[in-house]
């Protein structure tokens, strides 16, 4: 048995290696190099937010204390930050919540969140400040946030986000391994003790939300073998359990009632307001009872006077050794089928971590029959009473690539506007800054930006689209990479369950054996 455990968790580890390595170059790789200010001002450069309450040369002199003594800064580029409980701050559109997985100050991962858990849209902008350096955003952050001094915790280095997410293989290697040595109830109680306060006292909180789904629902789903047995219990005292139809409504039962359970949790805590957007997760969570108890319901109802030889372990039940093989039979299988398709609700998170594709932004359609875009009459965004996208935001968006930004009043750059940056750099300890032109927003500009709409085929969709918003989008190519399609990706984890079942029942009907021309089933050793 132990040997057993150790090849399961050999094989789980080496899986999870597998799909952490794809991870890493794939679902979470971003690809910056087509996007931007930085990319075309300097060769490198960190963005950072800062409080608008922080003058600027405070920050200057921190960026200073921190080893960086080049930093540009757009006078009017003002972002407006995502508050959670007054602990994090993240950048956010306010404009009908839209986001570019490549737009350099909104992270794949933070940028998401606030679909998530719960918060609020700060009343003052951030100041945007590019620190010109080739350190990573990370080593940016610990070096900003290592100054001594009563700012530091006034600005958020963008692109710092996916340390969460990176950390999701490893806390499924650590329930592999727990879940492979040490299935038993002891080991479960402490998984309870020690995951249950965690997910209770963080709850509410930018991790607790997290925490809460990655270590109490593999604990919730553990249950399936503890908490309807006493209810089960109730309806099996005077009644015959060695008869095979009554055992498998019973088990029916017993995996149909964690189904509803579930439900119930999930919808106490979604009503309020705890768990937003993860409804995929935990269906693929019930997915798993769900199916099983299914499956068994329908033999019941087909084979209730007849054996069959998928399910022919259940009928084992009528002796004691049975009862416990065929309750390690079920609660092995569930517990090795649960992990796996725990890891796949992932794959339906994703949209939390990324847009879906490497590079496009998902742009609604605008009102049918609309006119022609010319290069002065652009309509400006965020008017009352037209929350939705129009071409404004297919032109603002290749704006913001083009090094314009935007805030709290987002809109298209004017005719003939500058996009202007003031330097600053030290010499000899001596602060100078210098007025930069990086573009011209000029009339050619804009002749560009419809031509690409004519080649994408832009503009027939909205002089032809018959649905004017919410259920047609246009894929806005802007940039390379690749990336591993979840469905790639969900395929190689069915592949994994599927072996993982049939060797689990293949271990079970090789320690039954049943008689010749009966339809008894006496496992080996009751057979010797």
């Amino acid at each position: 048995m132990v040997r057993k455990n150790r090849i399961g968790a050999i094989f789980a580890l080496i899986c999870c290696v597998i799909v952490y390595v794809l991870s890493l170059f794939s679902a979470f790789r971003q690809d910056h190099t087509s996007s931007g200010p930085e990319r075309q001002l300097w060769p490198d450069a960190v963005p950072v937010l800062v409080d608008s309450s922080l003058h600027r040369s405070d920050f200057l002199r921190i960026a200073k204390s921190a080893g960086y003594e080049r930093v540009s800064h757009q006078g009017n580029a003002m972002v407006p930050l995502f508050s959670f409980h007054g602990m994090i701050k993240v950048p956010v559109e306010k404009v009908s919540e839209r986001y570019d997985s490549l737009d350099p100050l909104y992270d794949p991962f933070l940028k998401k969140l606030p679909a998530l858990f719960s918060g609020s849209i700060d009343g003052r902008d951030a100041q945007v400040y590019y620190i010109i350096t080739e350190d990573d955003p990370n080593m940016v952050f610990r070096r900003l946030s290592g100054v001594n001094s009563p700012y530091s915790g006034k600005f958020v280095v963008a692109g710092t986000g996916s340390g969460p997410v990176l950390l999701l293989p490893f806390i499924f290697l650590f329930l592999v391994i727990f879940f492979a040595f040490g299935v038993d109830a002891k080991s479960r109680l402490l998984f309870l003790l020690g995951s249950l306060p965690v997910a209770v006292f963080s709850f509410g909180t930018s991790f607790g939300s997290y925490a809460a789904i990655l270590l109490f629902s593999p604990f919730w789903a553990s249950l399936v073998t503890q908490i309807p047995l006493f209810l089960n219990e109730r309806f099996r005292r005077g009644s015959d359990t060695s008869n095979m139809a009554h055992d498998l409504l019973m088990r029916a039962f017993r995996y149909l009632l964690f189904c509803v359970l579930s439900l119930i949790f999930f919808l106490i805590f979604s009503q309020k307001g705890q768990i937003k957007n993860v409804g995929s997760l935990f269906a693929c969570l019930l997915a798993g009872p769900a199916m099983i108890g299914a499956a068994i319901l329908w033999h019941y109802v087909r084979y209730a006077s007849r054996q069959h030889a998928l399910f022919v372990s259940v009928a084992i039940s009528a002796a004691g050794s049975g009862k416990k093989r065929m309750l390690r039979f079920f609660s092995s299988l569930y517990m090795r089928c649960g992990f796996v398709l725990f890891c796949s609700s992932l794959l339906f998170l994703w949209p939390l971590f990324n847009d879906g594709t490497a590079a496009s932004l998902s742009l609604p359609a605008p009102t049918p029959h609309s006119e022609v875009a010319t290069a002065t009459g652009f309509p400006s965004l965020g008017q009352k009473g037209d929350p939705l996208p129009s071409r404004g935001d297919y032109i603002a968006h290749y704006a913001f690539h083009d090094g314009y930004l935007f805030g709290m009043n987002y809109r298209v750059p004017t005719l003939n506007e500058a996009l202007e940056y003031e330097n600053y750099f030290y010499i000899n300890d001596v602060l100078y800054s210098e007025q930069v032109t990086a573009k011209l927003f000029t009339e050619q500009w804009y002749e560009d930006i419809i031509d690409q709409q004519v080649q994408n085929g832009i503009i027939g969709l909205f002089l032809n689209q018959t649905n004017s918003v919410g259920l047609n989008y246009v894929s806005l190519a802007s940039g390379g990479g690749t990336e591993l399609s979840g469905g790639k990706l969900l395929f190689l984890l069915t592949v994994v369950l599927v072996s993982l079942v049939f060797s689990e029942m293949h271990n079970v009907f090789s320690s039954v054996k049943m008689e010749p021309g009966s339809r008894t089933v006496r496992s080996k050793e009751q057979a010797a």
